[in-house]
């Protein structure tokens, strides 16, 4: 049986075939339920986010910062 989040995840990627690029809410809340479904603890889940957005940033040579600062105020 399915946790609950990984399920809700799971449902948002076969709905959109991965993450919806045209609605940030709901690729947040995927991947925030990926996350949570690993086991909830806030200063793990912190760790893992932030380390995602280090991994994307190197993909394209920008440092986290200049990624958080180009989508202040986007939400």
């Amino acid at each position: 049986m399915m946790r609950p989040e990984f399920e809700r995840f799971s449902k948002i990627i076969a709905e959109h075939g991965g993450l919806p690029i045209d609605n940030d809410q709901l690729a947040a809340s995927a991947v925030k339920d990926l996350v949570l479904d690993m086991g909830f603890d806030p200063y793990w889940a912190s760790k893992i986010l932030l380390s995602a957005l280090d991994m994307v940033g190197q993909e394209f040579d920008l440092d986290a910062q200049t990624l958080i600062q180009s989508n202040e105020g986007t939400n």
